[in-house]
């Protein structure tokens, strides 16, 4: 199913009950706001790694207002999340904390999942389906989450959707987890993208070039990893063809993050030479 048939136009603020902030951002919000730290027992020696939860019916209109110009400033790299939930504070935080570990028994792996920093979010609407997103968020104790950014926002509301049954994780979906770090950050080149769609479409673009740095040419450094992504983006999609660029993932095989050096120090005419070379390969084709 598609997941943008699930989306709305961001539910204004005030709609919500509380706000996530990523205090890695934002470390010091206003005492007035009564912040609390997202974390449980087992989290709590490393605190200052996780987010924020301030409770918007416990701000008074200065708050919300003071709240309200943080979010606006910060489209352009959002850390802010609004939800919203019918849990209590202190079960929210203990809720909240304990999906931050993403498990699934059958494939046996463990996963650091920060699904309230927008732009982790934003891959797991690509990723997870509906279904494994609304029980995602059940399981977090949200019934609906708004992020709001450049292209203005969006809101996925779990009470609009109505989904029977686990939905569990396939080995595929876990391993995808682990790449959008690495999406995302060939994504932050790309600022000028604006719609959903055109980051969707984008994001499987990289995923792919990802998956064939990794299963075809063996890379794993993360480097490397970022470095061949782009060069797809940037050169020519199958870049790899190139018998310059093919000498250089052969001489770099045996040394994690040299592949990416290699690339780095290439200039304008040898970039021009192994574009060349893929368009003449791709024409004998």
């Amino acid at each position: 199913m598609d997941i943008l048939r699930y989306l709305h136009h961001p539910y204004a603020l005030t709609k919500h009950t509380h706000v996530i902030i990523d205090r890695i951002y934002y470390p010091s919000p206003p005492e007035e706001w009564k912040a609390r730290p997202i974390v449980s027992a087992i989290l709590s020696p490393q605190e200052k790694l996780y987010p924020w939860l301030v409770t918007l019916n416990k701000l008074n209109t200065e708050g919300i207002s003071q709240l309200s110009s943080l979010i606006n400033e910060t489209t352009q790299q959002p850390f802010v999340m609004a939800i919203s939930s019918q849990y209590p504070d202190d079960a929210l935080i203990l809720r909240l904390a304990d999906a931050f570990i993403f498990y699934e028994p059958e494939v046996g792996e463990r996963y650091l999942l920060r699904y309230y920093d927008c732009l982790v979010y934003f891959q797991l609407l690509r990723i997870l389906t509906p279904l494994q997103l609304q029980n995602l968020n059940r399981m977090a104790g949200i019934d609906y989450c708004t992020w709001f950014d450049n292209s203005g926002g969006l809101t996925f509301d779990c009470e609009k959707i109505v989904f029977s049954g686990w939905g569990g994780y396939s080995e595929e979906s876990v391993y995808r987890l682990r790449n959008i770090g690495l999406i995302n950050q060939v994504l932050q080149q790309y600022e000028a993208l604006i719609s959903v769609e055109s980051k969707i479409s984008l994001s499987n673009e990289i995923e792919r070039y990802i998956n064939v740095a990794r299963k075809k040419f063996g890379l794993t450094h993360h480097d490397d990893i970022k470095i061949f992504a782009l060069s797809g983006l940037e050169l020519h999609p199958l870049f790899w063809q190139s018998a310059r660029v093919a000498k250089i993932l052969y001489k770099t095989s045996s040394t994690p993050g040299a592949f990416s050096d290699e690339i780095t120090l290439l200039d304008d005419s040898e970039r021009r030479l192994i574009v060349t070379e893929c368009q003449s390969k791709n024409k004998e084709n």
